[in-house]
């Protein structure tokens, strides 16, 4: 008896670290060979008392227009394709399907009202040091009180994986425009 149970905790350990080593995996494998988007975003400063700091980002065109009749429910599973526009930024263009050849995205529904839907993202968090992530907001903020608003997530996608590469401000990744940041305030 006890050798069962023995050898049942190890197999439900062993399908449990397989299941998270795949996960891993794609989002490793997206993150190294997937297609590079950007798009525009609006970053602000939540914290995850799990996950620590990090720029909640908002993206634009979260509205898709859905088939007369169809109804979604509230964080239901979706399939949102992906088009880079002529300034080279990508937006989120309307739902496809999992089969889709284009670039997509697999996102949840935040809520469906007759033939429109919103949806959530899935990389709308990009977490950092519990330090720089409110320098990060409070660099946002300043630059939109200027009206020279200039950030923008770097994703890869492959295969309907979206991945974060890097928070840019003024075409600069986040790290390094708050260290030039801190430079001008130590001169």
């Amino acid at each position: 008896m006890k050798r069962l149970i023995i050898i049942s905790i190890a197999l439900f350990s062993l399908i449990q670290i397989g299941a998270l080593g795949k996960k891993i995996f794609a989002l490793e494998d997206a993150l190294a060979t997937g297609e590079l988007h950007l798009f525009k975003a609006a970053p602000i400063d939540p914290y995850d008392p799990f996950r620590g700091r990090y720029v909640a980002l908002s993206q634009e065109n979260l509205r898709m227009k859905v088939e007369e009749g169809k109804v979604y429910g509230k964080g239901e599973s979706i399939w949102v394709s992906v088009v880079k526009g002529e300034d080279g930024y990508s937006s989120f263009a309307g739902l496809t399907f999992k089969e889709d050849p284009a670039p997509k995205v697999r996102a949840r529904v935040r809520y469906s009202s007759g033939d429109t839907l919103t949806i959530d993202p899935p990389f709308s968090r990009f977490y950092m040091n519990d330090k720089r992530a409110p320098q990060a907001e409070r660099a946002y903020r300043k630059r939109q009180r200027r009206e020279e608003l200039g950030a923008y997530i770097a994703v890869r996608l492959k295969d309907g994986v979206g991945v974060i590469e890097d928070l840019y401000i003024d075409g600069k990744k986040i790290d390094e425009y708050l260290r030039e940041e801190d430079e001008r305030k130590h001169d």
